[in-house]
């Protein structure tokens, strides 16, 4: 009633008219689209195993200040690759990547941290496998470990026996 217009939510043209009594006059309002003057890539960090996956979502603040998912966005990284969907796969090389997004000229980052985690322990062995003693004589034991990398070295052990005694150090 005081001449005062609030823009919709759907843009186009748009005709204020004024009436007093046989009199009329129009005004023209164009409403357009909020433009995206920031641009946020969610999530901004991610820790990852190579081969490791995660993903990425990009939104924009409008102008109007609310904050919406963005369309058209283009994805690029090193380190991996990035599906035009935003989802991240980690290359084989540890490091930390940048994974930028852009969109209506504007660009976003996320870091993304590539480790290839340090090898756990699968399985032990025991040389000599048996042994025969007399009493009151000793047998040194040493342990080998199997580790998830193929590899293999000596695991920290507590050893201990039935029917005699054993050492910390495996005698």
């Amino acid at each position: 009633s005081g001449g005062r217009y609030t823009a919709g939510t759907t843009p186009g043209t748009f005709r204020v008219i004024a009436t007093s009594g046989t009199l009329a006059d129009t005004s023209t309002v164009t409403v357009t689209t909020a433009a995206v003057p920031s641009l946020r890539v969610s999530p901004d960090t991610a820790n990852l195993t190579p081969a490791g996956t995660v993903q990425l979502a990009v939104s924009g603040t409008w102008t109007d200040g609310v904050s919406r998912p963005v369309t058209g966005t283009t994805w690029s990284t090193t380190g991996g690759t990035v599906s035009t969907a935003g989802l991240f796969t980690a290359g084989s090389q540890d490091g930390t990547w940048p994974v930028t997004a852009t969109a209506g000229g504007l660009t976003a980052q996320a870091l993304v941290t590539v480790a290839t985690p340090p090898p756990s322990l699968t399985g032990i062995m025991v040389t000599p496998v048996s042994a025969t003693l007399v009493p009151g004589t000793s047998q040194g034991f040493t342990v080998t470990g199997l580790w998830t990398n193929g590899g293999s070295g000596t695991p920290a052990v507590t050893w201990t026996a039935t029917g005699g005694t054993v050492s910390a150090t495996g005698i």
